[in-house]
């Protein structure tokens, strides 16, 4: 595919902001080697018990379900819960797939189980290639920069949303969603992560845990003030009314409040390699002060 045809070099001005997953409190990435379908988990080749426990995971709102895979050969089949909120990990490394329905996904999911909690931070990269071709093009090498730094905590994972942004990458349990990353920025995105800090406001999509408008509204305070510290700018409340939403942002001792809306944003381009192109648009945030 020439470089023309590919959706993000169309998407080389479009801002990030507010552009992250969005309402998620809980990731679970499940190891699925070899390759995925296009729609994948959503869409895939397990049957019974296991594909009834995928599928279940799947339509849950507050979750997002993700495959993901490592380089070289493996045994058996790693699995992730996390809670982005609580900032929890549990890990669970199974013999094969059909034990996948026996882990203890209620007490999970209402937090009352500490089993398999671990303090690994897994990095989650997209290079989900049979969904877009351009996640298969940057993804891959973002996640070999990032191993050679953190070696064994970083997996390759499908789609994250935003074919345009790619490479997106997913920093768990932070829920700290990235865009448009290369390779040659990898040290910077981990010295940052190890210091608690965003290390690109620019490359930053937003955090999963809220909705994109208010990602948002604590971002774009974020960039008109430098805030780069990862717990340093939060938002307490939101509303919607109409096509606008109120969010009141707090950061350090001070709450601000943000009359979110979306405009109209440049050209018609692809959201993804091969779609017809569509009418951009972004955020647009007014700050009361």
């Amino acid at each position: 595919m020439d470089s023309a045809s590919l959706c993000s070099e169309h998407a080389l001005n479009e801002d990030v902001l507010g552009t992250a997953i969005n309402d998620v409190q809980f990731v679970v990435a499940i190891e699925v080697r070899g390759s995925w379908a296009p729609k994948a988990p959503k869409v895939h080749e397990f049957t019974g018990a296991v594909a009834e426990c995928i599928d279940t995971l799947v339509a849950r709102t507050d979750c997002r379900t993700l495959f993901m895979k490592r380089r070289g050969k493996r045994i058996g089949c790693t699995v992730f819960f996390v809670d982005v909120i609580r900032r929890h990990v549990h890990r669970f490394d199974l013999d094969q797939h059909e034990d996948l329905p026996s882990l203890p996904w209620t007490q999970l999911f209402e937090q009352t189980t500490d089993q398999g909690l671990t303090s690994e931070y897994p990095l989650l990269v997209c290079t989900h290639n049979t969904r877009d071709h351009c996640c298969g093009l940057h993804g891959p090498a973002v996640a070999r920069a990032l191993e050679e730094l953190l070696p064994g905590q970083v997996w390759q994972c499908s789609h994250l949303g935003g074919h345009r942004f790619a490479a997106t990458v997913l920093a768990l349990p932070w829920g700290l969603h990235f865009g448009k990353v290369r390779a040659s920025e990898v040290p910077e995105l981990v010295d940052g992560l190890e210091r608690g800090q965003l290390y690109n406001l620019e490359r930053y999509r937003g955090c999963i845990r809220y909705p994109t408008a208010v990602q948002a509204a604590i971002d774009t305070v974020r960039r008109t003030r430098m805030l780069t510290a990862v717990d340093e700018v939060t938002a307490t409340s939101w509303s919607e009314s109409s096509d606008e939403w109120s969010v009141l942002v707090d950061i350090r001792v001070r709450t601000i409040e943000c009359k979110v809306s979306r405009i109209k944003a440049g050209d018609p381009r692809p959201a993804s390699c091969g779609a017809a192109p569509t009418a951009p648009s972004t955020w647009h945030v007014k700050i009361s002060d």
